[in-house]
C-alpha cells in the first residue's frame, strides 16, 4: 500500500496573528516528528506581529513573529498601467511639460 506523506491531527488547532484570528488551512504531521501548521494571515498593516497557536486548550510556545510586508497593489496604492513605459529619466532643474 501507499504511506500517506502527511497525516491531519485530529487536534482544533486554532491561530491568532496580532490578536487577530488566523484561518488554520492545514495542521498536521509531515514527516517523522514534524508537525506543520498552514495558516492564513488576516488583513494586516506592515509590522511585526506575534503568533499564537492553541490545539485542544493547549497553547504553543509564545514569541513566535511573524513580520507583515504588504505589497503595493495590496496597500491600496495607485499602480501604473501594465502596459506602461517608466517614465524617462531627466535631470536635476530640467522642466517637464504637461506633468505636474
Amino acid at each position: 500500500g501507499v504511506i500517506p506523506t502527511t497525516r491531519p491531527v485530529r487536534a482544533n488547532v486554532t491561530a491568532t496573528i496580532g490578536g487577530l484570528p488566523a484561518t488554520v488551512t492545514f495542521a498536521g504531521l509531515v514527516g517523522p516528528g514534524v508537525y506543520q501548521i498552514n495558516i492564513r494571515v488576516p488583513d494586516l498593516l506592515n509590522g511585526d506581529y506575534e503568533v499564537v497557536v492553541t490545539a485542544d486548550g493547549t497553547t504553543a510556545q509564545r514569541n513566535a513573529f511573524i513580520t507583515v510586508q504588504r505589497s503595493a497593489a495590496a496597500s491600496g496604492e495607485p499602480q501604473p498601467p501594465p502596459d506602461s513605459e517608466p517614465p524617462a529619466p531627466y535631470s536635476a532643474g530640467q522642466k517637464r511639460t504637461g506633468q505636474r
